[in-house]
């Protein structure tokens, strides 16, 4: 009569059990890839530039002077310090850099 550990080993090596842990294996690996491309994609085609660009604008009750719009020109040539700091104006920049 085999013992326990034998039969535990031949259970390991019957082609039906190297098949079943295969097959596992592939579907591991293919809801693996499909949860990674979902991220990726959510990352790559996700709203940028939204409300939550906005919310700390709409959040702040400050009274500015000027706020300004636009694309990345204007998220990175306008400075609302600078106009405060050389002119006295308060300003709030909204452009987005990804329009």
């Amino acid at each position: 009569m085999k013992s326990y550990i034998e039969k535990i080993v031949l259970t390991i090596m019957s082609k039906s059990f190297i098949k079943n842990l295969k097959r596992t294996g592939a579907v591991l690996l293919t809801i693996s890839i499909i949860f990674v491309g979902y991220k990726c994609a959510y990352k790559i085609f996700s709203d940028k530039v939204g409300y939550r660009h906005y919310i700390p604008f709409l959040k702040n009750r400050t009274n500015y002077d000027i706020f300004f719009m636009g694309s990345s020109h204007m998220h990175n040539g306008i400075f609302p310090m600078q106009l405060w700091n050389d002119y006295g104006i308060t300003s709030y920049n909204l452009g987005t850099g990804d329009a």
